[in-house]
C-alpha cells in the first residue's frame, strides 16, 4: 500500500504525463492530417496546408475561449468556498459516521449547519418562486425555457447560491474570520489545481484540432471532449468530498 507522499507523487507526475501527452499529439494531429488528407481521404481537411495553417493561427485563442474554461472557474471557487469553510467536511463526517445527536458536533457548527439549511431553503423557495410565477422574469418573453435567462445563468446561479451557503457557514462557524479568510477560501483550489488550467488549454487546442481535420467523427470528437474536459474535475471532487490535501499534487 502506497504511502502518502508516494501517493501524492503518483497523482503529481499522472497530471504532468498527461499535459506533456496532449502537447506532443498536437503535431501527430497535424502530420496525420497531411498525411491522410493526401493518401487516404481528400475530404479531411490538412492543417499543414495554407487554409490549415490560417486556421490554426487565427483560432489559437478562440479554441480556448470554447472550452469550458469560465464554467471550470466557477466550479473551483464555488467548491473552493465549500471546502474551506468546512461544510463539506462537517457533512461527511455527520454521513460518515452516522451520529445526528448533539455530541457529534460543536453547538456553533450545528447553529452555522441549521443557518446554512436555512439559506438554502430559502434560496430554493426563490428560485421556486422566479421560475413558477405567472410571467417569470427568468424566461423568455413569450414564456418559453429555451434561450431564456433560466437556461443561459442556471449554472451560475447554481455556483452563486453554493458560494454564499459556503460563506454562511464558514463566518457562522468562525472558521472565516478576516478578510484573508475569505480570499484564501475562494481562491484556494484555483491554486492548487493550477496544473488543471495548462491541461485544460493544451486538451481544448487537441479537439479543435481533430474537430477541424474531419479525421474523426463529430459524435466521437464530442465525447472525448467531455472526457477530456471533466474527467480531471471529477478527480478534483472525489479528492474533496474524501477530505485529501491537493496541496502536494501539484
Amino acid at each position: 500500500m502506497m504511502s502518502r507522499n508516494e501517493n501524492c507523487f503518483w497523482r503529481k507526475n499522472v497530471f504532468h504525463l498527461l499535459s506533456l501527452t496532449l502537447l506532443s499529439l498536437l503535431p501527430v494531429v497535424v502530420i496525420l492530417s497531411w498525411i491522410v488528407s493526401i493518401y487516404v481521404d481528400d475530404s479531411v481537411n490538412n492543417l499543414l496546408g495554407s487554409n490549415g495553417i490560417r486556421w490554426m493561427v487565427s483560432s489559437m485563442v478562440n479554441n480556448i475561449y470554447c472550452s469550458p474554461l469560465a464554467g471550470v472557474v466557477v466550479f473551483l471557487i464555488s467548491l473552493s468556498v465549500l471546502y474551506e469553510s468546512g461544510l463539506i467536511s462537517t457533512l461527511m463526517t455527520l454521513v460518515r459516521e452516522r451520529k445526528w445527536s448533539d455530541g457529534s458536533l460543536s453547538l456553533k457548527k450545528r447553529r452555522a449547519l441549521m443557518l446554512s439549511v436555512g439559506v438554502v431553503e430559502v434560496l430554493l423557495v426563490l428560485f421556486v418562486i422566479l421560475m413558477l410565477f405567472p410571467g417569470s422574469i427568468l424566461y423568455t418573453a413569450f414564456g418559453t425555457y429555451e434561450n431564456s435567462a433560466l437556461q443561459q445563468g442556471w449554472y451560475g446561479m447554481l455556483g452563486l447560491s453554493a458560494i454564499l451557503v459556503g460563506n454562511v457557514f464558514g463566518y457562522s462557524s468562525g472558521g472565516f474570520v478576516s478578510s484573508d479568510d475569505f480570499m484564501h477560501a475562494h481562491t484556494s483550489l484555483l491554486s492548487k489545481c493550477s496544473w488543471y488550467f495548462l491541461y485544460l488549454c493544451l486538451a481544448a487546442e487537441f479537439v479543435a484540432f481533430l474537430d477541424y481535420s474531419l479525421m474523426t467523427p463529430y459524435v466521437v470528437v464530442s465525447v472525448l471532449s467531455y472526457i477530456l474536459y471533466y474527467c480531471p474535475l471529477l478527480y478534483i471532487t472525489y479528492m474533496v468530498m474524501c477530505g485529501d490535501d491537493l496541496e502536494n499534487d501539484v
